[in-house]
């Protein structure tokens, strides 16, 4: 499917069947009437798994559940579906004026504020969207409701320390977590979470009140240099993902680390480093150039210049070495280059450059 039928997807395309029988009421139908709503399945896939696939592939949004609401002359009536299938009846309906339908939570554009469920709820994306455009056709009504994407995914994994030269500078160094720095908390704004101190950075990003940090190892991060180093791409299993509202800048993915301790300069158990992104670009297979893919927000040498709303942007093989490492989490050190797969709810591989 593409992008936009997939939107259409998501609002499942209802259908309204007037009944007719006595009084006049409302352009012609008479008496009474039934509105139907049909609402078609959708395709599941647990948040905690990896969303991957191929440039341009795209994902259905999961549906756990979906609120109809339709105000009319004979007042208003509202359908709550925890399973979302089939067709589901408004009854003794006279004058329909308007439908509402909230998908996952959903709420009316430029009110959504976001909470740890929108930030933790995989493909479940919230959607809404209301009408008041009845189409009649003897006796019956449609209307099509058209919810649009407002949120964008991004998933990390295969994070890794690597020596390009085979040396690497640290005697010790433990890796604390990563966080999402710069995210919006809101549509109404641009206000913004950030940790920028270069001591408390991490303390300020895992006090957040929105999951958009991860520690690397049950709260006490995990040893990549050092004894008892680990050196297996983390997470072990599936990825750190995290829904949220783009906005005006790119939110800046940031690796926190401690006990930080070079082999010619002693930080001492207390030195905090830090990885963060500078850019985020799509990797092409050989067959594919930037301008085939049809992809929001991409410059034509494949840099992002802005995440969009629907998109799933996967990023995988996540390496850095000692040269992608500084003291600033704004990323003033350190030149880190990954390898990054953007999957938008339209697909797209990419890969990211490091400050």
């Amino acid at each position: 499917m593409k992008l936009k039928s997939l939107i259409m997807f998501s609002a499942a395309a209802l259908a309204f069947a007037a009944c007719s029988n006595d009084e006049d009421v409302n352009g012609g139908i008479k008496g009474d009437a039934t509105v139907t709503v049909n609402i078609q399945d959708a395709i599941t896939r647990a948040i905690e798994t990896p969303t991957t696939g191929n440039n341009g592939q795209e994902f259905d949004v999961k549906i756990n559940k979906i609120l109809l609401t339709l105000n009319a002359a004979s007042g208003p009536q509202t359908i709550g579906v925890v399973d979302p299938k089939g067709s589901y009846e408004f009854q003794n309906v006279r004058g329909p004026q308007s439908i509402t339908v909230s998908i996952n939570d959903g709420v009316a554009e430029n009110t959504m504020v976001m909470t740890s469920a929108f930030v933790q709820s995989g493909l479940a994306e919230p959607l809404y969207a209301t009408s008041t455009e009845f189409t009649q056709n003897g006796n019956d009504y449609t209307v099509t409701l058209q919810p649009k994407h407002r949120l964008a995914r991004l998933q990390f994994s295969g994070i890794q320390h690597v020596d390009e030269d085979g040396q690497c500078s640290y005697k010790s160094l433990t890796f604390d977590g990563l966080y999402l720095n710069g995210v919006r908390k809101s549509e109404a704004n641009n206000d913004v979470l950030s940790a920028n101190e270069s001591g408390t950075a991490w303390d300020t990003a895992k006090a957040w009140e929105l999951p958009y940090f991860d520690w690397a190892g049950e709260n006490t991060g995990v040893v990549i240099v050092g004894e008892g180093a680990v050196n297996t791409p983390l997470p072990a299993t599936g990825c750190y993902a995290y829904n949220f509202i783009p906005g005006t800048s790119l939110p800046v993915l940031t690796l926190a680390f401690s006990n930080a301790e070079q082999t010619n300069t002693v930080v001492g158990d207390n030195g905090y480093r830090y990885a963060s992104v500078k850019t985020y670009k799509i990797e092409l297979a050989d067959s594919e150039q930037v301008a085939d893919l049809g992809l929001e927000g991409v410059e034509a040498d494949g840099t992002i210049s802005s995440f969009v709303a629907g998109y799933i942007y996967n990023i995988t093989d996540l390496q850095y070495d000692d040269k992608d490492l500084g003291p600033d989490p704004t990323g003033e050190a350190g030149t880190l280059t990954a390898t990054v797969k953007v999957l938008p709810w339209t697909l797209v591989n990419g890969k990211v450059e490091w400050n």
